[in-house]
């Protein structure tokens, strides 16, 4: 997936100089942006693809579709998701607090840069769906679906519940939403440990990030947790 993210970036550089396009200072790429997830979620998207293919297991059965206490999974997983952004809110805000008497300015996730800049409708809706859907379901496959049990299997429990959180936070690659990312990262884990149901967690990620976007689409306020693609 790093590899698809970097040469997805490579490439559509090397193309676009190729066009003699010239990027302009202060300006926010969209098309790159776009390119970086695609390249990254949607090389991830194909990939589970074929690893739920070669070990013969649907995306209804990966996903927990066909359990007996879905309803109860998809319920926890909804108020966790809303519970959460507002926990992490209050922490991003306290890191913000922190932050400022070192004289370190919030930097705004590049997501969040684009949709309360003049963007069009059409890049709105694609962000969203990056956001809402995309990121959610392969973040979730990778990090609670794989990592954590792999880990927790191996009996390395502090490093599947630790480890895998504090890799979620640092692959957003952003100081200020990294511990409210992290405070993320273990509610969705805890969510995922206490349902046994990969959904619940990707449906709180996904309602997480929904109820992010809204705000910042909508009023243009910034929460410091940030959104997770």
């Amino acid at each position: 997936m790093l590899l698809g993210l970097f040469g997805g970036i490579a490439f559509a550089g090397f193309f676009a100089v190729g066009l003699g396009y010239q990027p302009t200072a202060g300006r926010i790429d969209y098309g790159m942006m776009l390119v970086s997830a695609i390249s990254f979620h949607g090389v991830g998207l194909l990939w589970l693809n074929w690893f739920l293919r070669d070990h013969e297991m649907s995306w209804i059965t990966a996903l927990g579709l066909g359990s007996r206490r879905l309803l109860l999974a998809l319920s926890l997983g909804l108020l966790t998701g809303i519970v959460g952004f507002f926990v992490c809110h209050q922490v991003g805000g306290l890191v913000t607090a922190i932050l400022s008497r070192f004289e370190v300015q919030p930097e705004l996730q590049i997501t969040v840069q684009a949709l309360r800049t003049n963007a069009s409708l059409a890049w709105i809706i694609a962000f969203g769906v990056i956001s809402i859907i995309l990121a959610p379901l392969v973040e979730e496959f990778i990090f609670r679906g794989l990592l954590f049990p792999i880990l927790k299997q191996l009996g390395f429990l502090k490093l599947a519940w630790w480890g895998t959180s504090l890799l979620f936070a640092l692959i957003h690659f952003n100081l200020h939403a990294f511990l409210p990312l992290t405070v993320l990262a273990l509610m969705l884990t805890w969510l995922y440990d206490r349902t046994d149901n990969l959904l619940a967690p990707i449906l709180a990620h996904s309602a997480f990030n929904a109820v992010n976007f809204a705000l910042t689409v909508q009023t243009g306020a910034f929460s410091s947790a940030g959104a997770t693609p």
